[in-house]
Formats: C-alpha cells, sequence, structure tokens
C-alpha cells in the first residue's frame, strides 16, 4: 500500500512594500503598523507566505535609486515572489515611475500586488488599464497636495 508523503508545498512567497510620506509618520510607526497588518492579512487570504518587509520613510514622487528600502528589495527579489502594498500609491506617485517599477519587478517572473484594489493585480488588459488610471490619480492627488501644502506656506 503507497503511503501518503508528508512533505507539503509551501507557500508562494512574497515580501510587503510599506511607504510613509514624513518622518513624522516614520516615527510614529502607526500608519507602517497598519500598512504591515493590511498586508499581512491581503497574504493570509492569499495563500502567500511573506518573507520580509521592506519600509521607507519618502515622498511617493522619489524614484528607483532614491528609496534605500525599495532598492535592496528589488535587488533581494527571487523569481516568482508577489510583491504586496496596501495600496498602489505606497510604491509610488508617479506613472512613470511605477511603470519603470513593474518593468524590474516583471524581469524577475515577480508582480506587484495592491491589497486595496484587486482589480489591478494581474497581467490582463483589465489590471493594466486600471493600475494606469490609479497611478494618474496618484500623480493629480500628489499635485494638489503640493498646491495645498504650497498655499498654506504661503499664509
Amino acid at each position: 500500500m503507497p503511503q501518503k508523503s508528508t512533505e507539503t508545498t509551501p507557500s508562494p512567497t512574497a515580501v510587503g512594500y510599506v511607504r510613509v510620506s514624513t518622518k513624522q509618520q516614520g516615527e510614529s510607526g502607526l500608519s507602517i503598523s497598519a500598512q504591515k497588518r493590511q498586508i499581512r492579512a491581503y497574504c493570509k487570504k492569499q495563500g502567500l507566505r511573506v518573507k520580509k518587509f521592506y519600509t521607507d520613510v519618502a515622498s511617493g514622487s522619489t524614484g528607483i535609486g532614491e528609496r534605500s528600502q525599495l532598492d535592496l528589495m528589488l535587488s533581494e527579489l527571487s523569481i516568482g515572489c508577489v510583491v504586496v502594498v496596501s495600496k498602489r500609491d505606497r510604491l509610488c506617485r508617479d506613472m512613470l515611475i511605477s511603470l519603470m517599477l513593474e518593468k524590474e519587478i516583471s524581469k524577475v517572473s515577480c508582480s506587484i500586488h495592491s491589497c486595496e484594489s484587486s482589480e489591478m493585480n494581474g497581467d490582463d488588459a483589465t489590471a493594466e488599464l486600471m493600475r494606469n488610471i490609479m497611478s494618474s490619480v496618484a500623480l493629480f492627488e500628489l499635485k494638489r497636495i503640493r498646491k495645498r501644502i504650497s498655499e498654506a506656506l504661503q499664509e
């Protein structure tokens, strides 16, 4: 009689990327903790094992090469790993940078998943369209934030 194998297939791996915009947010840790909780819950639901978190305190408009933890994450990605963010704008708020990051991540057969919107996760045309729309909205939001800050400083 054949014996059942007791070996289990390991869960696919994921890394979490967390970003806050200000030093104050970074020091308080509240937003960082909330993002990590969202990522852990998403990964559990998707059957992904979180291998590591990378956390930056930087503006969403800073690019590749300007965020130490983002750069480290990119250098440490292993084939088939899923990069999980709580929201796409945590990865970046600039559409060009977003497209560059997607390309870099896909070079090692990895993908990006957002906890907030499963419609953007995947390689199909609809997911790509949704990502591009949301990247445009994030850039619009960034410009509005900058304008409000500028106006407040002039008062």
